[in-house]
């Protein structure tokens, strides 16, 4: 017998039918590498505030200088650190978070594009972020109980339809 055909007989004995076997896709481990990804993204934001600590975000139009202008900045790799942690651990509140995030950097950004004229790279980056969240929705079932890495808060989140 090949090897193969040893690994296939081996596997078809698992005690899981091969329908409900626990899978990376259907244990959420494409969110949880998400979540990875929004960690690193976190670091990469910090790295680049403190390279360039000049730099003045553009928030609603507007730009902060001084101590407020440190705490806008400093507020993304935060809200990037707790969203990818939150996506790491499969909790519910993280998927609000996501969207009440995406809801607020969008508004911000089309609103800093109607005072300053429309950026076209920053403006496909709004695209490219909708349709990300699109993804992130139809992943919404995650979040759930019973998802390998759910928390018992996520109970509350069976009956959010």
């Amino acid at each position: 017998m090949s090897r193969v055909a040893e690994i296939n007989r081996g596997a078809a004995s698992r005690s899981f039918p091969p329908s409900t076997a626990p899978t990376w896709w259907t244990s959420g481990g494409d969110i949880r590498s998400i979540g990875w990804l929004f960690l690193a993204s976190g670091m990469i934001d910090l790295m680049w505030i403190l390279s360039y600590p000049a730099y003045q975000l553009k928030v609603f139009g507007a730009t902060f200088s001084g101590t407020g202008g440190w705490i806008i900045k400093l507020q993304h790799p935060v809200i990037h650190w707790a969203i990818g942690w939150g996506f790491v651990r499969t909790r519910p509140w993280a998927w609000w978070a996501y969207l009440a995030y995406l809801l607020v950097a969008c508004t911000s950004e089309i609103v800093t594009q109607m005072v300053e004229g429309v950026h076209p790279v920053r403006l496909s980056m709004i695209g490219f972020s909708v349709a990300f969240a699109g993804y992130i929705v139809t992943r919404r079932h995650v979040f759930r109980p019973g998802v390998q890495g759910a928390s018992a808060e996520t109970r509350l989140w069976q009956d959010v339809r």
